[in-house]
């Protein structure tokens, strides 16, 4: 479990691909560490650039890859390796599907990199988030993710995990400690059953999910500002990206709209003139969340002082630790009858959201994502649940009979 302190303030960045998201971090790490605080900038991509945008040099990242490495005074950056993330983290579970595979007959590296089942590297990520934030060592950290969808994967695969864990993983450890003595009879060791240990470990790595889950929604800890362009796909993606964090109850607080051309050159003009009409439209879909336009810079932002030029450009003045926001996108609260979850899903209708309750969790389905909202203890005595649409927020009541 982790015991993060109430002062470990993390900061994620995403949006779309090649908006400019890894300059917009680690510009707002450089930022954050002249102003004194511990700075960790973490990049989860798989396809790392971090290293490259802090001028640090080096076609390859060697030893340093799955290292924290020293970047300025305050600050220091960490490309994570997943396949070491992983052998560290998930132990018992990806040795036992490695095992199996090569019993198969697959080569040892070939086993090694089957076992590395779907989510693993999301969830790795989420743990070594939860290790640095809880380690006392940084007053901040700042996230460099992935492109939108596996930023809203790596967020969401805490709620699929904790599922099949409240209502698989004890059933099944139970049954393999049945089966196990009477396999073993007919095939030896059994190979194939998992050990006590392999469920151990996924108990384990949920119980730290869990933590990690509401730190990252924590509106006093975590917020995300998603980085574009002023162009329509661009836009466009953004709208949705928005839509899902909220659902899955993440605050964004701040939306840096990247190389905006200026005016004054007549050879942009025209271009500059749509990219405006595009901004404009853009502060009337995210009224209420603050919106900073970012020039077209004539220098490549890259290492410590062209990140510190753009920091300031993308802060306005303000401490880029601040939350610029702070209106949690789920609210709930308690009604003489029951019991209200108001969760904002802005840009979409009644008709694109799918929503259920089974037993003791809420099902919401909106286009290819979905999550699983645990129903606390205090509300499993109400058996009736409606849904409506008020405006942009999607209202769930759980009432008594």
């Amino acid at each position: 479990m982790s015991d993060t302190a109430p002062n470990t303030r993390i900061i994620l960045v995403s949006g779309k691909g090649g908006v400019g998201k890894t300059t917009a971090a680690a510009a707002t790490a450089i930022d954050l560490a002249a102003r004194g605080r511990r700075t960790l900038v973490m990049s989860f991509d798989v396809a790392h650039s971090l290293r490259d945008s802090l001028g640090l040099g080096g076609f390859l990242q060697g030893a340093a890859h799955g290292a924290v490495s020293p970047v300025t005074d305050n600050l220091d950056m960490l490309e994570i390796d997943v396949s070491k993330e992983i052998e560290a983290e998930w132990g018992p579970i990806y040795r036992h599907f490695s095992m199996l595979m090569s019993h198969g007959g697959l080569t040892d590296v070939l086993s090694s990199e089957l076992a590395m089942l779907p989510g693993m590297e999301d969830v790795s990520a989420l743990l070594a988030v939860d290790r640095h934030a809880r380690s006392g060592e940084y007053d901040a950290l700042v996230l460099d993710c992935p492109p939108t969808a596996s930023t809203l994967r790596f967020i969401g695969m805490a709620s699929g995990l904790k599922w099949y864990a409240n209502h698989r993983l004890a059933r099944e450890r139970r049954m393999v400690r049945m089966m196990r003595p009477l396999a073993s009879l007919f095939h030896g060791e059994a190979y194939y059953l998992p050990a006590d240990e392999f469920f151990a470990a996924y108990e384990g790595i949920t119980a730290r999910l869990d933590a990690v889950e509401a730190m990252l929604r924590n509106p006093e800890v975590t917020s995300l500002r998603l980085v574009c362009t002023p162009e329509k796909v661009v836009a466009r993606e953004t709208q949705r990206a928005f839509m899902y964090f909220c659902m899955y109850g993440v605050l964004v607080d701040q939306i840096l709209v990247n190389r905006v051309f200026p005016e004054e050159d007549p050879y942009f003009r025209q271009f500059a003139l749509s990219q405006q009409a595009m901004i404009a439209d853009m502060r009337d879909w995210f009224a209420g969340v603050p919106l900073t336009a970012v020039p077209m810079l004539e220098e490549e932002v890259v290492g410590p002082e062209p990140l510190a030029r753009f920091g300031a450009r993308l802060s306005e003045g303000r401490d880029p630790g601040a939350f610029y926001r702070q209106d949690s996108p789920i609210t709930v609260t308690e009604e003489a009858d029951g019991w209200r979850f108001a969760i904002k899903m802005p840009f979409v209708g009644k008709s694109d959201i799918q929503m259920s309750r089974q037993g003791e969790e809420l099902m919401l389905r909106v286009g290819t994502f979905k999550r699983h909202i645990s129903i606390p203890s205090a509300m499993m005595k109400a058996t009736r649940t409606q849904a409506a649409m008020e405006g942009d927020t999607l209202v769930v009541r759980l009432s008594e009979g």
